[in-house]
């Protein structure tokens, strides 16, 4: 079961991810998982941590902006250096994998 995910509070990511296994009795991942109207770091680590923590074997990170400033907001600037998140990200994935 594919869902897409922007929101910053992890326990209504846990409450997703519960509500989807349950609902559809199958495997739960995300194709696309981002954050809109901001890049803080925080979002993207403690929704990375709790993705881990629920154990889905894909989540792949949305990094493109859309539609600003209320969009989806990317990884990385346009000359592809990291933004805040990115560096974030970048850490995230290197410390646990």
């Amino acid at each position: 079961m594919n869902f897409h995910w922007y929101i910053a509070d992890t326990n209504a990511l846990a409450e997703a991810v519960s509500y989807l296994r349950t609902a559809s009795g199958l495997p739960v991942m995300t194709n696309e998982v981002g954050q809109q109207a901001n890049t803080d770091p925080t979002q993207v680590t403690s929704v990375m941590q709790k993705i881990v923590n629920l154990g889905l074997p894909y989540a792949l990170w949305f990094s493109m902006d859309t539609n600003p400033p209320n969009g989806a907001r990317a990884l990385n600037e346009t000359d592809g250096t990291l933004r805040p998140n990115g560096e974030a990200f970048a850490e995230f994935i290197k410390k646990t994998y």
